[in-house]
């Protein structure tokens, strides 16, 4: 894109950007009504574009007008991964040209299988607008909107750095707005440590169970990790008692995020920290009980989720493999936004190194992804210290020497030889009984005689 255009989307976005800010403190009603224009703008475009939802729509005779609100999209059809990943370009709009479109790839993470969410280019720009609303929470807590020093502990093929890159390519981004340095997560604790301690950063931004534990890392060595102001994680979860700990050992404010491939940012923690605000007129939010019906607030459901805004792979009425509850009754922090008050998603368990050090496996995972493109499901199996197995379903036809020679040239690159991947291609990958689907196993250690 050309300078002017760079420049124009720029301004536009800063804009747009000022008017997020304010969203979270409208009405509730406003909030609504902002919800119910989405809404019904994105059920006649799936209705007249998208095949999965005009064919299953006139199916079941239904029409747009007959989707009024969030509580009709109850009528579509429940859909999960399982049926989305089946067959992709169902689900994808007609109306927007392959030039004019971007997939994200799928971590696995809810239902562990892999897949592309593409995404149209104008509400891929228009993520850079909507993140203002829970930036403006990290600027309250730093005193200043601009001119932060973030530290990344994320891997190079995680979905933030795809989307910088995206948006550097539309936009022009002003240094002054923020400095952004890169420490990937192989890099030892030791070493993390001693940069948050010289740096001191101002937000620190990782994984979950990265943040977690780190912070086991540091209090097993009864040490401290002073710096950083404000800590955000998102992609997976902390425990409250490695939360706890984080903010102990290292003096900062811990916030989490909650988004997924399939609907952007859903939702982010406010000051005060009482659960998630839920961005309801972007995605609407409901939980459901083991028979499908809407579950009543405050009690634990399957989160499921309807993309509002974007426009190329429409996703309604998805079930997206966490379990959370809703709050009844709104934040005291003036957001009118409603309340996730619990989420019980699955916190990824970690792999260890030869040489002591561990990684977790939603880091594992991201740095395999692009060797793994096509699998439709993978799971790591820990077989000891410096050792996993990577069990994945392989599309048929797939060659898997190939595949694992793939792997193992990126386990040898990041890891050196702290760590040995090799590739077990299987049939299926079962969930457990609780339908949740293991990042990460453990080999079962043969029982002696």
């Amino acid at each position: 894109m050309n300078l002017a255009g760079r420049l124009l989307n720029t301004a536009t976005i800063a804009l747009e950007a000022r008017h997020e800010r304010r969203v979270p403190f409208w009405s509730a009603e406003g909030i609504a009504r902002r919800q119910r224009r989405h809404l019904r703008a994105i059920v006649a475009h799936a209705y007249a574009s998208v095949p999965f939802y005009a064919e299953s729509m006139r199916g079941l005779g239904l029409v747009p007008r007959d989707i009024r609100s969030a509580d009709d999209l109850a009528l579509l059809p429940a859909i999960d991964a399982t049926i989305v990943r089946a067959d992709e370009r169902q689900f994808l709009s007609a109306r927007i040209a392959p030039a004019h479109r971007r997939a994200l790839h799928t971590s696995g993470s809810h239902g562990g299988q892999h897949g592309a969410v593409w995404w149209d280019d104008r509400s891929l720009l228009r993520k850079l607008a909507y993140a203002e609303r829970d930036r403006a929470v990290v600027g309250a807590l730093l005193g200043r909107a601009i001119g932060h020093r973030q530290l990344y502990l994320l891997p190079r093929a995680a979905q933030s750095f795809v989307l910088r890159e995206w948006w550097s390519e539309w936009t022009v981004n002003p240094s002054r707005l923020a400095t952004r340095s890169v420490v990937p997560p192989e890099t030892t604790y030791e070493e993390v440590a001693a940069r948050l301690r010289a740096e001191r950063p101002d937000v620190v931004y990782s994984y979950g169970s990265y943040a977690e534990h780190f912070a086991r890392w540091l209090s097993a060595r009864g040490e401290e990790a002073r710096g950083p102001r404000v800590w955000c994680y998102g992609g997976d979860g902390m425990t409250r008692q490695g939360r706890a700990l984080l903010e102990r050992l290292t003096g900062a404010s811990v916030l989490s995020t909650y988004q997924s491939t399939e609907t952007g940012r859903l939702g982010f923690e406010c000051e005060r920290r009482d659960g998630w605000h839920l961005n309801v007129d972007l995605c609407a939010v409901r939980t459901v009980d083991a028979s499908g019906a809407t579950a009543p607030v405050g009690r634990e459901g399957a989160i499921v989720v309807s993309n509002l805004h974007n426009r190329a792979t429409v996703l309604l009425n998805y079930q997206l493999g966490d379990v959370g509850s809703l709050a009844d009754a709104p934040c005291r922090c003036g957001r009118s936004l409603p309340l996730l008050r619990t989420l019980a998603g699955r916190r990824t368990e970690t792999v260890q190194l030869a040489d002591g050090r561990t990684v977790s496996g939603l880091v594992l995972q991201a740095e395999c992804m692009t060797a793994l493109e096509g699998a439709l499901r993978v799971q790591l199996v820990a077989d000891g210290p410096g050792r996993v197995r990577i069990r994945a379903v392989l599309p048929p036809g797939t060659d898997a020497s190939f595949v694992e020679g793939r792997v193992s040239d990126v386990v040898r690159t990041t890891y050196g030889e702290s760590l040995v991947a090799t590739l077990e291609p299987v049939a299926a990958l079962p969930e457990t009984v609780a339908g949740k689907f293991p990042r990460v196993v453990r080999a079962a250690v043969p029982e002696r005689g």
